[in-house]
């Protein structure tokens, strides 16, 4: 039950991962198109539901503090500095979702083989 726990932890973790480059990504171009300040785009882009996971950030893990971060960051610059601020944060971003998609790939599948394991050997113990 606790590995299967700890592989659906892994993969939301990339799911909101793959979030917050895509909410990067959809900023950007909002700022390139629109020139609106970053608050609204941020506060529009956040009340849909693509970026529902975003609004339940807590810091507590790296990737959380640096989405918070990369917001406080926003809106200190011109808008060539804001698009290129996004462009830096996109690829350090894409290191942390290539790497948690190879923890998750490896991972996931030794919690879920630890579970069912020791599911089976706790039936094997009763009968």
């Amino acid at each position: 039950m606790i590995g299967l726990w700890y592989s659906t932890m892994l993969s939301r973790r990339v799911a909101l991962l793959d979030a917050m480059d895509r909410f990067i990504l959809e900023l950007s171009e909002e700022i390139r198109l629109t020139g609106a300040s970053h608050n609204t785009i941020i506060n529009r882009l956040l009340t849909l539901k693509n970026y529902s996971l975003l609004i339940s950030i807590k810091e507590k893990s790296t990737e959380d503090m640096f989405f918070k971060e990369f917001i406080n960051g926003l809106g200190k610059s011109d808008t060539e500095g804001q698009l290129n601020y996004c462009n830096t944060a996109r690829i350090r971003l894409k290191n942390i979702l290539l790497e948690a998609t190879k923890e998750r790939d490896t991972k996931s599948k030794l919690y879920k083989m630890l579970s069912f394991s020791l599911g089976a050997m706790i039936t094997l113990l009763i009968v």
